[in-house]
């Protein structure tokens, strides 16, 4: 576990990379190399490498996800919760711990896109709506490994986690075969439930998704 020193240089290397990737005009070149910094720093933390995808989109695709508030994330394929719990301490969540259970719908990493929504975007729907519009938009549940990177991303890039004032159900995770929902604290800690019935809705409570580029 890095110390207190490492962590000091980490963040004069992450820092300058997001700089880069929030005021410069997003290419796929620009979005590898502020990934790779990213995971590499973050990898330092808990002595483990990844091997980062690369991105499929081209300046425009990033262009108009930029436009509909989305982000690209390159997710490893051998990313974990455990590594996220190591990397992250301060979330102090059993979901993120050795021996968690919560299981994925789809394992594989890539090239993902999340909407980057503070507050939980599509509230108000149930189990059966949110069915609905993956299937409709083409798009999947996104999972709570993906919904903690892309968290991470937009405390680096906004200052804020997801969802401080509102939760979101992941379609993509399960916990005893029960869809997962979370949400952020101000100060990093991640709270993971599972208790929400399938008719379930309300004003404060939405659902993230996740998507690849369409063939």
């Amino acid at each position: 576990m890095a110390g207190t020193s490492e962590r000091l240089a980490e963040l004069d290397l992450i820092g300058p990379a997001i700089a880069e990737y929030k005021s410069q005009l997003l290419t796929p070149e620009l979005v590898n190399k502020t990934w790779q910094t990213i995971l590499g720093e973050r990898g330092k933390r808990i002595d483990k490498t990844f091997d980062v995808p690369t991105c499929d989109r081209t300046i425009e695709e990033l262009a108009q996800l930029q436009k509909e508030n989305k982000a690209v994330l390159l997710i490893p394929d051998n990313l974990t919760l455990v590594d996220l719990g190591r990397m992250f301490p301060e979330m102090q969540s059993w979901a993120v711990q050795e021996g968690t259970t919560i299981a994925d719908e789809q394992t594989e990493g890539g090239c993902i896109d999340i909407e980057m929504d503070l507050e939980s975007p599509h509230r108000g729907t149930t189990e059966g709506q949110i069915d609905e519009f993956l299937k409709s938009q083409k798009r999947n549940g996104q999972r709570l490994k993906i919904f903690i990177f892309g968290s991470q991303l937009s405390k680096l890039s906004t200052g804020h986690y997801f969802d401080e004032d509102t939760w979101s159900r992941l379609p993509g995770s399960r916990y005893e075969g029960r869809m997962v929902d979370a949400h952020f604290r101000s100060r990093g800690y991640l709270g993971v439930g599972w208790s929400l019935i399938p008719k379930a809705h309300g004003p404060e409570v939405g659902f993230r998704s996740e998507g690849v580029k369409k063939a």
